[in-house]
C-alpha cells in the first residue's frame, strides 16, 4: 500500500482508553516521546490495539495539539 503521509514513526501502544461512544484514545511510546492519538473504535479493534503492541504511526494533519 502507498501513503502519502510523510512522517512515519515507530512506537509502542502504552494504553487504549474509550473516549466517548465513537472513539478511543491510543497512548503511544515513541522512543521515549509520549503522544496521544484519538481514532476510532472501529479501527482500534481491527487494528487489534493493545498495550505493549508495537506499531508504527503516520502522521497527515493540518494541525497539531501541544499539552499546555
Amino acid at each position: 500500500a502507498t501513503t502519502s503521509a510523510l512522517n512515519i514513526l515507530p512506537g509502542r501502544v502504552t494504553a487504549v482508553v474509550p473516549a466517548g461512544d465513537t472513539y478511543c484514545e491510543v497512548g503511544l511510546d515513541c522512543s521515549g516521546d509520549r503522544l496521544l492519538a484519538r481514532i476510532t473504535r472501529l479501527s482500534a479493534g481491527r487494528l487489534a490495539l493493545t498495550p505493549g503492541k508495537p506499531v508504527h504511526l503516520l502522521v497527515k494533519s493540518a494541525a497539531l495539539a501541544r499539552p499546555v
